[in-house]
């Protein structure tokens, strides 16, 4: 063996480094999106589709506003937007008639319930050491006040409804009693529009 071999034999051989885990939890950098005209990434929004006029639709918010409901729910309860039911009122004079009338029809509804709850009273379960023991009548003289402002603002309102109704009876007689589309609705008797709101609903569903 020569000099050179033995040299190489005697050195001893390092063992090899073990491998660096990898670090599996790194989230991989984020791809960066481009704005180009046309990609999927792109944020721009379109405005919604307008919804289609139906008959069913024009009766659901007539009939929701008969019920008492406002213009937004009863457009709702159509399946439309307030604005797309805005549009439509604004641009046909029948249906801006029809939902008048069905308006104060709600009215009617609702003033009937408020006068049953202050005059007639609504019955409250009545409750002792968590147990039901019967009921109790209640009734609501905040309601009463507000029918009674609404129906005789000259005596009950307040000062400012008082003269909103002298200036109204004054516009009355100046103009010979004769007022726009809302004061002739409401000049009619509650059968009377009822029957108004349904020849409409008739001719809408025909």
């Amino acid at each position: 063996m020569t000099a050179a071999r033995s040299c190489r034999a005697a050195t001893p051989v390092a063992p090899d480094a073990p491998a660096k885990p990898v670090d599996t939890s790194a989230k991989p950098a984020a791809r960066k999106t481009g704005s180009k005209i046309g990609s999927k990434s792109s944020t721009d929004k379109r405005a919604p589709a307008p919804e289609r006029r139906t008959a069913r639709r024009e009766t659901a918010v007539l009939d929701a506003l008969s019920e008492g409901a406002s213009l937004k729910a009863a457009a709702v309860a159509a399946g439309i937007r307030p604005a797309t039911l805005a549009t439509w009122q604004a641009g046909d004079t029948r249906f801006a008639a029809a939902i008048a009338i069905a308006s104060e029809a709600g009215a009617d509804a609702l003033e009937d319930e408020a006068l049953r709850r202050a005059v007639d009273g609504v019955d409250e379960p009545v409750f002792y050491r968590g147990e039901r023991i019967g009921t109790a009548r209640k009734y609501s003289d905040t309601l009463l006040m507000f029918l009674l402002r609404s129906r005789r603002p000259e005596i009950y309102g307040t000062v400012a409804q008082k003269k909103a109704s002298q200036d109204s009876a004054d516009d009355a007689a100046v103009h010979g009693g004769v007022d726009e589309m809302g004061a002739t609705v409401r000049d009619l008797s509650p059968t009377e529009r009822r029957q108004r709101l349904a020849a409409i609903l008739r001719v809408s569903e025909g």
